[in-house]
Parts: C-alpha cells; structure tokens; sequence
C-alpha cells in the first residue's frame, strides 16, 4: 500500500462518513481512491430481489466517462442465486465462465474492464458491494484486494445509512400523500352546506367549533 493502512482506513472513513448524502461522499471518497491505486469508477450498490435487479445506490466516475446504468434487469431466478452465494472477501472478476458472472458481464459492461468487487455486510447479512472498476484488462492484483479489504467496514456502514435514509423518505412521502387526500376530503365537507345552519342549528355548530380543540368531554 501507498500509505500506513490506519492512515489509509483513516482517510477513507472520513471521506465515506463526509456527507449524509452518499453521492457527494462517494465522490470524495473517488477522488481520494484513485490516487492510491487504478480506478476509474466506483459503484455502491444492492441485488435488489423486488425489482429483480442490481440496483446502483451511488456512482462516481470521471467526468468523460459515459454515466451507467442505475438499474440493471437480471434474468429470472438471478437475484436468488447471487444472494445465495457466499460472497465475504473482495474478489477480482476473473474471465471464467462462472455461472453468476457469464450472466452478468454482458449486462454490467465488464468485458474490456478490470473489476474489483467488495462484499458488503452488516451483522453477517449481505447487503451489496462496492465495485471498483478500472479501465482495460488485468489491471488488478494482489496488493489492490488488501486494499480493498479495507473499504468493507467503512462501506457497508454508508450503504445501511444510504438505504435507511431511502426508507425514511419513501414513508416520508406517502405520509405527505395521506396528509393530501385528508385535507381534500376536510376541504370537501367543510364545503358542504349544513341544513338547519341559518336557525337555531346554527349557534350550535358555531360552540361545536369552539370546542373542537379540547380534548374535554363536552354536552351539547
């Protein structure tokens, strides 16, 4: 490694943890990366059973670089298989005819790339991965899976952030779309006209109104 590997992790820390949005820490954490070993794009990202796909979370790449794909539609039965597999320790993506990978190389564009992939846990349950990617063929090794070790923790933590958060925002919005509708259906009654309003019917539901807030019990 270029560096001390606590100074090393220490720096990657920082820059994962720099920012609640996992884009602009991805960025950082990017920039820093690829001064330390060939990198030319950096993926988070989850096998996600729901859509049956892999689903990119975040990506940093150069700036020439065409942006890819956020959602990449996998083959029946796929997203089982790859989440049934005991991915722990980063790996390289070899040219073999893995039957995982024989699937996915054409789909992630990996061919004519070199790839580094980080397994991503939290509390032995594999979230996603962390790709690494470098231009060309054979342009990872041995000292660059070290390295890569170092990213696991760091990453996987920044992952179960970036999801919670997702989820936070997802209810965030149907609670905004339940507040919507209880406000049209307000709006609506309070619209319609109350008969026996303009008589005695009418002081009545002006105390009813004045009441409306307590939470007393009250005899009308």
């Amino acid at each position: 490694m270029t560096e001390n590997r606590d100074e090393f992790i220490r720096e990657i820390t920082l820059r994962v943890c720099s920012s609640l949005e996992i884009k602009e820490s991805l960025r950082s954490t990017f920039e820093y990366l690829r001064e330390q070993l060939p990198l030319d794009a950096l993926s988070l990202f989850i096998v996600d059973r729901r859509l049956g796909a892999i689903r990119r979370i975040a990506h940093a790449f150069e700036k020439d670089a065409v942006p890819p794909d956020e959602i990449i539609p996998l083959p029946e039965g796929m997203p089982e298989a790859i989440t049934a597999r005991d991915f722990r320790s980063p790996f390289i993506v070899g040219a073999g005819e893995d039957e995982i990978f024989s699937v996915i190389r054409p789909l992630t564009k990996i061919e004519g790339n070199s790839d580094l992939i980080v397994p991503l846990h939290m509390r032995k349950e594999l979230l996603g991965g962390l790709t690494l990617r470098a231009w060309g063929e054979g342009r990872y090794g041995r000292e660059h899976l070290e390295m890569a070790s170092c990213l696991a923790k760091p990453f996987a933590i920044a992952l179960a952030n970036a999801l919670a958060h997702e989820e936070v925002l997802r209810y965030q919005d149907i609670l905004l779309d339940d507040k919507r509708f209880l406000n049209r259906e307000l709006n609506q009654s309070s619209a319609c006209e109350i008969i026996g309003d303009s008589t005695g019917l009418g002081s009545v539901m002006e105390m009813v109104r004045q009441v409306a807030p307590l939470n007393n019990t009250v005899l009308i």
